[in-house]
């Protein structure tokens, strides 16, 4: 009968049972969020917050008509096609200012779009923002726009990380981390299992401590054999 060798994990292996343990369940949250935003209608918030990849590059300059350009004089907030704006949701006490960045339904294309406000106005109680692209000349707009309309509001943004979040949201990227996380748990579990102990192992005749049992190494198969007896080894005697 063997027993099973349990050894002290070394540094390493405890370091890559925690790294894996932690990538693995990022990969599974990731996926799990990409899922739920499907159903959702990209409407997830995380504190009041939410990111979005920016899927096109009308923001992502200032337009050179110098009507535009002493328009923003000092805002060099932009954004390109590719990163990643983070925006926090608008509600009936979120402070809306001429310069910012909100986040509203495209009514021609039917798309979340992030447009700057550039004209606020007030009529018959009703307050209305009025929305370009910085790309855009003077004359071009996007219309006026009630609060209710308008979804969130940028607060900042990470260049060119949307293009990885593009790709691990597509089937390629999905299943290249799902074949990553099982990967890692095939490897983990492995790496884990306990290994046999070399040798016979001798358990004591009865009457003795039966405590533990005594593990006799293994000889090489060229050495000459003892003979056991009376509890002790003697060399065989030569006829």
């Amino acid at each position: 009968m063997n027993q099973m060798e349990n050894k002290p994990k070394s540094k390493g292996k405890k370091a890559w049972d925690i790294i894996s343990m932690i990538l693995t369940a990022l990969i599974f949250i990731f996926v799990a969020y990409e899922v739920v935003l499907k159903f959702t209608n990209n409407s997830i918030y995380l504190f009041g917050y939410r990111a979005d990849v920016v899927l096109s590059g009308s923001m992502e300059y200032k337009n050179e008509d110098p009507v535009v350009q002493s328009f923003l004089e000092g805002h060099d907030d932009q954004f390109a096609k590719g990163d990643l704006i983070y925006s926090v949701k608008i509600d009936a006490d979120t402070p809306i200012d001429i310069y910012d960045v909100v986040m509203f339904k495209n009514p021609s294309t039917n798309l979340l779009t992030s447009h700057r406000v550039v004209e606020i106005r007030t009529q018959k109680g009703e307050t209305y923002y009025r929305l370009r692209a910085d790309t855009a000349n003077k004359s071009s707009y996007d219309g006026y726009f009630t609060r209710k309309d308008l979804i969130a509001k940028k607060v900042g943004s990470t260049p060119w990380i949307g293009n990885i979040v593009n790709f691990l949201r597509s089937i390629y990227g999905m299943l290249m981390l799902i074949g990553l996380a099982v990967l890692m748990l095939i490897y983990t579990y492995f790496n884990n299992k306990p290994s046999k102990p070399k040798g016979e192992v001798i358990y004591p005749q009865s009457g003795t401590d039966a405590a533990t049992p005594e593990v006799v190494p293994d000889k090489p198969e060229n050495e000459s054999q003892e003979t056991k007896v009376s509890g002790q080894y003697e060399p065989p005697t030569s006829k």
